[in-house]
């Protein structure tokens, strides 16, 4: 009698060993990609593509900070928007990150408005932000801004640096004698040397108005000189490299896609306030 229940018993637990290896090898097959592509599956499913975001300091829109983990506006919102990006600051001017996406098919460039070095590089159609423009006088200077058309008659200064400034060139002329374009490593020394010496009456700087890209480095020039309101706000791109043509269509529906979600969601209204700035 016990020989027959330890009978009955074995052959219960091969019944169910056997029923457990026939599922196995059900969901095995059913895990199988119809397509029999594994990689290509696996980048179809990727939906926020790896990138490499190339910018400049700037002040309060990409400078990084270790103390409070912040990024300044730019990078904030890349970091939002791309949670696997990595972060690559390189000097030099315009031309140097219209290389870098020239050379690198992960790149992504930020920090820039149209600006004529980038003009063949190819931008996603919705802008990151909005850079203030102000524009820096003497204190001896009686000029105020009261609106665009003020602007046409002053003599400006403008670093080529990281925005075109075309609020500027439409209102002065680029080739009217009116705009001075010095290079990107102009010194905040030097213009305001060529101001003093009557050679302009003011310089473009991008910022808040109690701010700037061109940071008054000397107490004594802050002194001399005045910052007027906001003149106007020129777009910052997010510009992608065209190597892998495809790629660059998955990073530009990306970043469409995430500025929708973090507007959604108040994510990006967050940022921009934690600077103190707005949208």
């Amino acid at each position: 009698m016990i020989k027959k229940i330890n009978i009955a018993l074995v052959s219960v637990f091969v019944a169910i060993l056997l029923a457990s290896a026939m599922r196995g090898m059900f969901a095995g097959k059913k895990a199988e990609p119809a397509s029999g592509g594994g990689p290509a599956s696996a980048s179809a499913a990727q939906t926020v593509p790896d990138i490499n975001v190339y910018y400049v300091r700037w002040t309060k829109y990409a400078m990084p900070n270790r103390i409070s983990n912040r990024n300044g506006v730019l990078l904030d919102l890349m970091r939002a928007l791309f949670h696997g990006a990595a972060m690559h600051c390189i000097n030099g001017d315009v031309k140097r990150f219209a290389e870098k996406l020239s050379e690198d098919p992960s790149a992504v460039v930020v920090g820039f408005g149209n600006h004529p070095d980038l003009a063949t590089c190819r931008r996603a159609p919705t802008p990151l932000a909005f850079a203030p423009l102000v524009v820096r006088t003497l204190r001896s200077n009686p000029w105020r801004f009261g609106g665009t058309n003020s602007i046409d008659e002053l003599r400006l200064v403008v670093r080529r640096s990281l925005l075109d400034y075309s609020v500027i060139r439409d209102r002065v002329g680029d080739g009217s004698g009116r705009m001075i374009v010095v290079d990107s490593s102009t010194s905040v020394d030097d213009i305001a040397a060529l101001i003093e010496d009557g050679k302009a009456d003011g310089f473009v700087a991008t910022g808040e108005s109690r701010s700037s890209e061109l940071e008054m480095t000397s107490a004594q020039i802050l002194q001399r000189f005045r910052t007027s309101d906001i003149i106007a706000k020129d777009p910052v791109y997010l510009y992608v490299s065209n190597i892998d043509p495809a790629f660059a269509d998955a990073v530009i529906d990306a970043y469409e896609k995430g500025v929708k979600r973090i507007e959604a969601s108040g994510e990006r209204a967050r940022i921009f306030a934690y600077y103190d700035m707005t949208p």
